[in-house]
């Protein structure tokens, strides 16, 4: 029976034992220790003793398995190769007598990559893995490699690539698909020692590039510190200071030598002067600040907490040690940071906000939201900005019969204003205006006709009321 089998198998085989002799005449090559666990991709001899026809050289499949004679697919990935040898003598043990296999791992698909990576290793290669694959799957590059000069070695070949520029432009040519065999060698980028102190988040010694700037110092320092002054960056060369003005550098300045750091620079943010600044009057809180160097009238005021209600930014007064008084116009300086009358201010200065001399107070009463008296900052206010102040009209105000009382010289005249007009964006909402003294009444519209007399006396008490605020 069994040399039945030996025919049949003589027979079948021709072609594989063609392939069996074909694995004989391989040239010897340096193969992967025998401890190596047999991984997808890998190329593996199989040896039947006795039975060349048995024997052939596969490829192990994605799945983890090498086709056998007879026994069809066998699993051996994971397995070293005396295991795997011993799983398929078991598979073939049905069709051939005490059969003696052994596999050897002709070409092992990894590649190894050493040097500045977080894991150095060696590791399977995924189908149609490149360089940066390796790179992730090593762990990504360390903080101090240099990714622009990593070097790849292919059967005593050294060739370097430029992942840097790779990782930039996204050439795939810069990123060159890997072999079974390659080693990655990523090194360790040229530093120069630099120091830098000051006004940064975490003053000290660092490591920079060898192309690394002044800035870039800054940045590994933490960046600049609230206090920084970036107009006087001092760097230390040689025993020589160097000013550099990292606020606003000329174009192309970051490019230019001056900038670029060198062994043993000693890199000093100083820290902005700190002024006295004293803000009294008609602001929210009063008091003397401390400021850095270049703060102006605008951030000042806003420091003592903004404008009280009714102070009168024209009133405003600029006083600097042995200077008259100077005015100031605040209200642009306010609305506008770049205003020419937003003066940068000197250590001593004092602005004052004096008191109005007369307060300046409008009234909106009847059917608003919030009705009352109110300080204005300015002498005219629109009848808009006057109603908004008291919280809108109310649902039941009559806003095609409202009426504006105020004084033009002895005489009180009351002036008739459609709101309902208004509120549609009419123009005439532009220039109708209140100033102080002024009372706007809205009537509801629930009053009957009758009650409408008691809008007059309304108006009449509103009358005695202008004569007592005057302006």
């Amino acid at each position: 029976m069994t040399r039945c089998i030996g025919s049949v198998l003589s027979a079948l085989l021709l072609t594989a034992a063609l392939a069996g002799a074909s694995v004989a005449q391989t040239p010897t090559t340096a193969r992967p220790a025998v401890d190596v666990v047999i991984s997808p991709g890998d190329v593996v001899a199989i040896t039947v003793v006795g039975q060349p026809e048995l024997s052939s050289r596969v490829t192990v499949t994605a799945d983890g398995k090498i086709p056998v004679a007879f026994a069809g697919e066998v699993t051996v990935a994971g397995m070293k190769p005396a295991a795997a040898a011993e799983v398929v003598r078991r598979a073939l043990s049905e069709y051939v007598r005490e059969p003696v296999v052994t596999i050897d791992l002709i070409e092992a698909n990894r590649a190894s990559i050493y040097g500045r990576v977080m894991r150095p290793g060696t590791y399977v290669l995924p189908s149609q893995a490149r360089a940066m694959d390796l790179v992730q799957i090593a762990g990504g590059f360390e903080e101090a490699a240099d990714r622009a000069r990593i070097r790849l070695l292919r059967q005593g070949v050294s060739t370097e690539l430029d992942l840097a520029r790779f990782t930039a432009t996204g050439d795939p040519a810069l990123n060159p698909e890997l072999r079974p065999g390659d080693m990655l060698t990523v090194p360790e980028r040229a530093t120069v020692p630099v120091s830098v102190l000051g006004q940064v988040m975490r003053p000290g010694s660092y490591a920079a590039p060898v192309d690394a700037t002044v800035m870039d110092a800054v940045q590994m320092a933490g960046g600049f510190g609230e206090r920084a002054d970036r107009d006087r960056v001092t760097v230390l060369r040689g025993g020589q200071p160097i000013i550099i003005n990292l606020a606003n550098p000329r174009p192309g300045a970051e490019a230019g030598t001056l900038t670029k750091l060198q062994a043993n620079d000693v890199v000093t943010v100083p820290g902005k002067r700190l002024l006295t600044i004293t803000v009294l009057g008609q602001v929210a809180r009063p008091s003397v600040y401390e400021m850095p160097e270049g703060a102006t009238v605008a951030e000042a005021v806003t420091l003592a907490g903004g404008l009280s209600e009714g102070a009168d930014p024209a009133t405003a007064r600029l006083v600097r040690r042995g200077q008259a008084e100077t005015p100031l116009d605040l209200r642009e300086a306010l609305e506008d940071a770049s205003a020419t009358a937003n003066v940068t201010l000197q250590d001593g200065d004092v602005i004052s906000i004096p008191k109005p001399v007369v307060e300046r107070r409008i009234g909106v009463l009847g059917a608003v939201r919030a009705g009352g008296y109110f300080l204005i900052d300015r002498d005219r206010v629109t009848i808009m900005e006057a109603l908004s102040r008291a919280g809108g009209p109310t649902a039941d105000a009559d806003l095609a019969h409202a009426v504006l009382v105020r004084r033009e010289g002895e005489l009180v005249v009351r002036v008739p204003v459609n709101l309902k007009t208004m509120l549609k964006g009419d123009r005439q909402t532009e220039v109708v205006t209140m100033g102080p003294g002024d009372v706007l009444y809205l009537e509801p519209k629930e009053e009957g006709i009758v009650n409408r007399r008691n809008m007059l006396g309304w108006i009449g008490a509103l009358t005695s009321l202008i004569l007592i605020l005057g302006r």
